[in-house]
């Protein structure tokens, strides 16, 4: 079974596929979406210049830029010029201040951006990016091990207790025989 549920051999349409991933989405979080989307516009081109003439500055900001994803409470904003990133920066603390006031329940503690046609983008979470990034050493340190053996350079000790006693010099040997018979004999 797949994940749609059917055997590997079935093949189903493209519109069944879609419809059975649209199912997995709930309402509530695709209307949550559509009211940012609709806010962010409306807090946006509330934004003037401090000019005299109050020039209205956000309608511009509004048609440069869009929410591309909200994760871990980061609010990742999208803008097509890296001056327009520029301005949003400039008024970042006024806009996350309104959308927290508007969406309390979502818990948007920041803003992060990125210029459009990049990839950046959010991570899951900071445990997720923390197991795959132990995975990837445990496998990078295998193959480094697996390397040394195979040139090798990486000595196993095989000898027991004994062995590595005789091979050690005379003068040694004599250190640990004295010592062997202090601690017995409590240096009496």
């Amino acid at each position: 079974m797949n994940y749609f549920g059917k055997t590997d051999c079935e093949t189903i349409d493209a519109a069944e596929m879609v419809t059975r991933l649209i199912e997995n989405v709930k309402n509530s979080e695709i209307e949550q979406g559509n009211k940012i989307l609709r806010s962010w516009r409306a807090i946006l081109e509330s934004i003037h210049s401090s000019a005299k003439n109050g020039q209205n500055i956000g309608k511009n900001l509004a048609s440069h830029s869009r929410i591309v994803d909200l994760r871990n409470g980061i609010l990742l904003v999208e803008a097509d010029h890296s001056a327009w990133l520029q301005m949003l920066q400039l008024h970042q603390r006024y806009i996350l201040g309104s959308i927290q006031r508007r969406f309390p329940e979502l818990n948007i503690s920041t803003l992060a951006f990125r210029l459009r046609g990049t990839t950046a983008g959010l991570s899951d979470t900071y445990e997720q990016c923390l197991m795959a990034e132990r995975a990837k050493m445990a496998r990078r340190y295998e193959m480094e091990e697996q390397y040394i053996e195979g040139q090798g350079l990486l000595e196993k000790p095989e000898m027991t207790g004994e062995e590595a006693y005789r091979k050690l010099p005379p003068e040694i040997r004599k250190i640990f025989d004295k010592l062997k018979v202090d601690m017995l004999t409590n240096g009496e």
